[in-house]
């Protein structure tokens, strides 16, 4: 007992120490970027100038222009310069107080509602006793029959390789990701150093851990790497393992390594290239410059594996897909609260083709942040990926409402002013086509396809 109150207050001085740290720290100020802002304004305003002297664009649309970016080069004049670089600040008052408060509340408030409701004494509850009668209930009593028959005769016969692969394969259908592990481990031991059964033990590890990839698991995908190196699933692993230890760089590394390697049609190579862009982002590098091309597609002339190369099969492409998505999904159920991890699992989705999960996902998104352009604009994506305008025709109602909800927010969203610009124009208004064309083209780069689409798109306007 005096241990599981040690731990406790050690567990409480922790998460109080994180919430309170950040709060005393004294901020630091750093140079702003209104120099850099006022020029891009001003090469925009040079822009317009020339579209305008050169009939590409009507003086009523300049105008509209004209004033939007005269908006946006008053709003940085007005903003407060910023100290010197480095020049530390006071820790405002507010902070202080809020520390305080912290500091007395929290325990305090863990220690009453824990004497209230909990129950120190009671033994641990085994793990058999944990699982949900209902859905028990759900699983065809011939089938749960079948199963136990199954793990009794192996008991019998524990050198049966197949049986422990059915068992184990029929315990993960059941949902009982326990016993499907133990006799995945059961299958490796007859087989010996298999990578294909290590690769599967070690997927099914880390789905039962949400996600997290635990030491076991890590090692045996390390070992399938021994016998097949570049395997696809373990190379990603292994780097989503170095990731959750803080070796981002190791682990951008072998995701970099991964994509150059992998066939320009892998199935999994959006996976990838997503994770090399999330991570370059957080190291603050550009990931244009970090995501590699890609190997040629299977079957093309001169791809052929050489010698020792051990391409991996569609079932373990699958099975690797799969056990990333699983492990995500399973995440999110324990905090849903990740707005972004729900539009990751999103486009996870709609990678593997399931547009009913794909919408299921982002409306998880929606519940915790309704009124989030970005959750707004995925889905009203999704919605006009599943029914795909014919030419000239209009996006679906749904989506336009969610995408002028998207615009209200945030009036510079571009994906709503491309889809909002699309659907004016389908429905012969093209002055409102127009201006949202127009406010979208001062946020694009000259030069670049986007930019030169809008402008072909406003060319075309009648």
């Amino acid at each position: 007992m005096i241990l599981f109150w040690l731990a406790a207050a050690g567990l409480t001085a922790a998460v109080v120490a994180l919430l309170v740290w950040p709060l005393l720290r004294r901020p630091v100020s750093g140079p702003g970027r209104a120099a850099y802002d006022l020029e891009v304004y001003r090469d925009q305003l040079a822009e317009l100038d020339r579209d305008l002297e050169r009939g590409a664009i009507d003086p009523g649309s300049a105008e509209a222009a004209r004033a939007e970016i005269g908006r946006r080069i008053l709003a940085v004049a007005d903003a407060p310069a910023p100290a010197g670089p480095g020049t530390p600040t006071a820790v405002p008052r507010a902070n202080r107080v809020t520390a305080l408060v912290l500091l007395g509340v929290i325990p305090t408030a863990t220690l009453a509602l824990y004497l209230a409701v909990g129950r120190p004494d009671l033994p641990a509850r085994p793990l058999a006793g944990r699982s949900d009668p209902a859905a028990a209930d759900a699983v065809p009593s011939d089938v749960v029959r079948a199963v136990a028959q199954l793990a009794e005769r192996l008991k019998r016969e524990p050198a049966d390789l197949d049986g422990w692969r059915l068992l184990a394969q029929s315990l993960t259908r059941l949902d009982r990701p326990d016993e499907a592990i133990d006799a995945w481990r059961h299958a490796l031991a007859v087989a010996g150093d298999d990578p294909v059964l290590q690769g599967t033990l070690a997927a099914a590890l880390t789905a039962a851990n949400q996600g997290l990839v635990p030491d076991e698991a890590r090692r045996l995908f390390e070992a399938v790497l021994v016998r097949r190196p570049g395997d696809p699933q373990a190379s990603h692993f292994v780097a989503l393992a170095l990731a959750q230890g803080g070796d981002f760089r190791g682990a951008l590394d072998r995701w970099v390594a991964l994509a150059a390697a992998s066939p320009a049609d892998a199935p999994w190579l959006p996976m990838v290239r997503k994770a090399i862009e999330d991570m370059a982002r957080h190291l603050g590098l550009d990931p244009a410059g970090v995501i590699p091309p890609s190997a040629p597609p299977r079957g093309t002339a001169g791809t052929a594996p050489s010698e020792g190369d051990t391409p991996a099969t569609p079932e373990e492409q699958n099975r690797m897909i799969r056990a990333m998505v699983d492990g995500l999904a399973a995440r999110l159920a324990a905090e849903p609260g990740d707005v972004a991890g729900w539009l990751r699992l999103a486009h996870a989705y709609q990678v593997l083709g399931e547009p009913d999960r794909q919408l299921d996902a982002i409306a998880h998104a929606r519940s915790e942040a309704p009124d989030r352009p970005a959750v707004l604009v995925a889905y009203a994506e999704a919605l006009i990926a599943r029914t795909p305008p014919a030419t000239g025709s209009r996006p679906p109602p749904e989506a336009v409402a969610a995408l002028r909800a998207a615009l209200a927010a945030a009036p510079d969203t571009p994906e709503a002013l491309w889809y909002l610009g699309l659907d004016a124009a389908a429905a012969g208004q093209p002055a409102e086509a127009r201006t949202l064309w127009q406010r979208l083209l001062t946020q694009l780069e000259p030069g670049s396809g986007d930019y030169a689409e809008v402008r072909t798109r406003l060319d075309g306007l009648k």
